[in-house]
């Protein structure tokens, strides 16, 4: 067991279950160990762990285990999500700092933090699945404009998203616009701003 899974053991998040226990899912993400050794790998294989400090809004966080690993890693994290009793007493728990931000399947978000970050993430964002090619456009440039120079965007929509994501860029304007990049896991997928 790695020191972030002892983290989380140590937050005795079986007590959370006696408190929703009605709870939809929530078995699926009491498998902590399958999702921080998923995030491990991936922040390895997007390098996150070259010992460069950087900073990441993490958007729809749910649990927040891949920006509880970040901050394991040294990063520096954000998180946002929907109002949800029961994901606001995980991320409490694990001591992440989260504001509320409505993803509606116009793309339009409005993002609560008045800074810029390095890498902004969004992991099985149900909205998504019903972005058409207007909505990633406007998305993405809603996100880019609070991304430092050189930083990206990290993006692994659940169900229709991915593939939906992906006709988009590869549209002339999501050509002339934004790179993509397939990470290993071959649903998530790197865009970065087209500066050329």
């Amino acid at each position: 067991m790695n020191n972030i899974e002892q983290y989380v053991e140590s937050k005795n998040l079986n007590n959370l279950k006696l408190k929703y226990p009605n709870c939809l899912g929530f078995n699926k993400y009491m498998n902590y160990s399958r999702y921080i050794n998923g995030r491990i790998k991936l922040c390895k294989d997007i390098g996150l762990t070259n010992g460069i400090k950087r900073s990441i809004l993490d958007i729809s966080s749910g649990f927040g285990y891949f920006p509880l690993v970040c901050r394991f890693m040294g990063h520096r994290v954000k998180l946002t999500d929907i109002p949800n009793n029961l994901f606001d007493d995980v991320t409490d728990l694990f001591e992440l700092e989260k504001k509320y931000m409505d993803i509606p399947t116009t793309g339009k978000i409005i993002i609560p933090f008045n800074i810029k970050f390095d890498i902004i993430s969004a992991f099985s964002v149900v909205p998504m699945s019903y972005f058409n090619n207007d909505s990633w456009l406007l998305f993405l440039n809603i996100c880019f404009n609070q991304i430092n120079k050189n930083g990206f965007i990290l993006l692994s929509p659940n169900r229709g998203g991915i593939n939906k994501l992906n006709l988009f860029l590869d549209t002339r304007i999501g050509k002339s616009l934004f790179i993509k990049e397939t990470c290993s896991n071959k649903n998530t997928t790197i865009v970065r701003k087209n500066e050329s």
